[in-house]
C-alpha cells in the first residue's frame, strides 16, 4: 500500500467562486477557511467526517470534471 492516509487533496479551481459552491451547496461539504494572498485564493472544504480535506487552489493548472 502506497498511502496509509491522506490529510488533504489539492484540486485546481481557476474559478474558485464557481467551484466552491458546487462542493459545499450541491454536495453538502463544509467550507472551513479561505485565504487570499500573493495574487491567488486557496480554500478548504470538508466533504466527510473521515478522509481527506479538499484544498481548492486558483493557482494550479488543470481541470476538474464533474
Amino acid at each position: 500500500m502506497v498511502f496509509l492516509y491522506l490529510d488533504f487533496i489539492y484540486v485546481p479551481a481557476p474559478l474558485l467562486e464557481e467551484t466552491l459552491p458546487l462542493y459545499t451547496k450541491e454536495l453538502g461539504g463544509k467550507p472551513l477557511w479561505r485565504v487570499r494572498a500573493m495574487g491567488t485564493i486557496v480554500a478548504q472544504a470538508q466533504l466527510a467526517e473521515n478522509g481527506p480535506a479538499i484544498l481548492f487552489a486558483e493557482h494550479l493548472e488543470g481541470s476538474v470534471r464533474s
